[in-house]
């Protein structure tokens, strides 16, 4: 329910506080005396018996018009009017009355109505300016003059009592209005400094409400970004877990790998062990020659089961080089999958710078937020220099795995000369009983090609001991790089929960400006 005093001020609203005051005042003055006026003109008709034409009560009649007409335009927002059509009626009334009541009333109560000036002067000086006071005073000054000059000429006052009246009621009021004068002035610089410390509060208040629409407005990108960057998060832990998944795969399959090596390097082993066998079965072979028959077929049982042998070699190392090729492969694909991941941790890492500006922005109200984002960013630097690393490991790995496939070759390249020299062997041998004569350079010719069998199957078993140690080194790089990306998937779950942390603090933030926005 508005009140009546705010109620009547309702077109100072947006005014001046001091002219605000002067209307208050106006209506408390005007509305006091209007009442008091009211019961002065009871007493008037009803104990005093005045009729309504008596001067008395047309001029409260005439002072109570003016004062209504002064309370209207003070509601109307006029107060300055209204002040002058308060003050004038009142003024004028006073005076009229110590004119008319001279020599019809007691001497002593006409002259002493003057007293009635002074609270004008003071009322003068609450709701009008120092030029106005001064004015009014000259006024009554001017009016003092007059009543001095009219109460001599009528005998009402000797010389010396009009002389002692006029000098000590002018006196009166001058220094009543140098007083009031002094006071308006301090009053008026009060008001300004008030009026000055009011607009800088204004203004204060005004860039604290843009420092607060800024904040909700940083506030809620913030948290929009945090948002984006839980989403990138939780994306990129899922691909990290498909990486690891897809790497326990390769580490199956590099298990794999290394068992055929170490089937490749028995195979070595045994070839070399059938290799001195035959060495040392030529090195007899001049002393069973009169039973070439016998040891023909039992040289022909173990050319059929060294081809077997080596033929089976040749395919096993096949099978190896074709797997070489798919892991080659594979390296290949996961080390587009590390660049991908290594261009995500990238903008992760300029997300969080982005978000670090923006904190820096905030002022003190992001310092938590921009230590949350520092972290994002070391978590990613992390993250990469973790991928680089792996980067270089499967290069090193590819490298190794081109090496050792070229190495297969090499060898498959070797067992296919072993075949030869094994035919030639055969045929030598089915040649054996028709060339009984030659038996000792063949024996020679055998000797030799069975040195050269020999060193190719020593080369054969060191090449196996490497392929062996190779697989065994890319097995142990697989399983570094497995326990790696498991640390991502960690890393990648724990930036993912610093995000949604981030989210919540960027919404407490909104909700905390929008409380000291309100």
């Amino acid at each position: 329910m508005v009140s009546p005093k705010r109620w009547f001020l309702t077109a100072y609203e947006n005014r001046d506080m001091r002219e605000m005051q002067r209307a208050a005042i106006i209506g408390g003055v005007g509305g006091a005396a209007g009442l008091l006026l009211l019961v002065i003109l009871t007493f008037l008709i009803t104990v005093f018996k005045h009729p309504l034409y008596h001067v008395s009560v047309m001029g409260i009649f005439i002072v109570e018009f003016f004062l209504l007409g002064a309370l209207l335009l003070t509601k109307a927002g006029k107060s300055s009017l209204a002040a002058h059509l308060l003050l004038i009626p009142m003024s004028s009334y006073l005076w009229l009355l110590m004119f008319t009541t001279a020599g019809k009333l007691d001497l002593t109560s006409v002259t002493d109505t003057i007293a009635f000036v002074f609270p004008l002067l003071a009322m003068a000086t609450l709701i009008t300016g120092k030029r106005t006071v001064l004015v009014y005073a000259a006024l009554h000054i001017a009016c003092l003059i007059g009543f001095t000059v009219f109460s001599r000429q009528t005998d009402l006052l000797t010389e010396k009592e009009a002389s002692e009246y006029l000098m000590d009621n002018l006196i009166a009021i001058i220094i009543l209005t140098i007083i009031l004068f002094t006071y308006i002035r301090n009053t008026e610089k009060a008001y300004h400094s008030i009026e000055r410390s009011l607009n800088e509060s204004q203004r204060n208040r005004e860039s604290i409400e843009r420092i607060l629409v800024q904040t909700n407005d940083t506030a809620a990108l913030l948290a929009s970004s945090a948002e984006q960057m839980a989403a990138a998060a939780e994306s990129f832990a899922d691909n990290t877990q498909t990486q690891a998944a897809f790497i326990e795969e390769i580490s199956s399959t590099v298990e794999e790998l290394a068992a055929s090596g170490e089937n490749l390097f028995g195979v070595a082993q045994r070839q070399a062990s059938a290799t001195e066998s035959v060495q040392l079965q030529m090195h007899s072979l001049h002393e069973v020659v009169t039973d070439v028959s016998e040891k023909t077929n039992s040289a022909l049982s173990i050319r059929s089961d060294l081809n077997l042998s080596v033929e089976k070699s040749r395919e096993e190392i096949n099978a190896v080089q074709k797997v070489m090729m798919s892991a080659a492969s594979k390296f290949d694909d996961m080390r587009d999958t590390v660049g991908v991941i290594d261009e995500i941790s990238e903008k992760i890492n300029l997300l969080s710078l982005n978000a670090s500006i923006e904190a820096a922005r905030a002022g003190d109200s992001g310092r938590g937020f921009a230590v949350v984002a520092h972290e994002i960013g070391k978590l990613a630097d992390d993250t990469s220099n973790n991928l680089k690393s792996i980067n270089i490991l499967f290069e090193n790995s590819h490298d190794e795995i081109n090496l050792v496939s070229k190495k297969l070759q090499a060898f498959s390249e070797v067992l296919g000369k072993m075949i030869g020299q094994i035919s030639a062997f055969g045929s030598s041998v089915d040649l054996i009983v028709q060339l009984t004569k030659k038996e000792s350079a063949l024996n020679e010719a055998a000797g030799e090609s069975l040195k050269l069998v020999e060193q190719e199957a020593s080369r054969i078993l060191d090449f196996s001991a490497e392929q062996k140690e190779a697989l065994n080194s890319i097995a142990k790089g697989i399983s570094s790089m497995n326990e790696a990306m498991q640390q991502i998937v960690a890393g990648s779950e724990e930036m993912g929960a610093t995000s949604k942390n981030l989210t919540s603090t960027a919404q407490n933030l909104m909700g905390l400006s929008s409380i000291f926005s309100r």
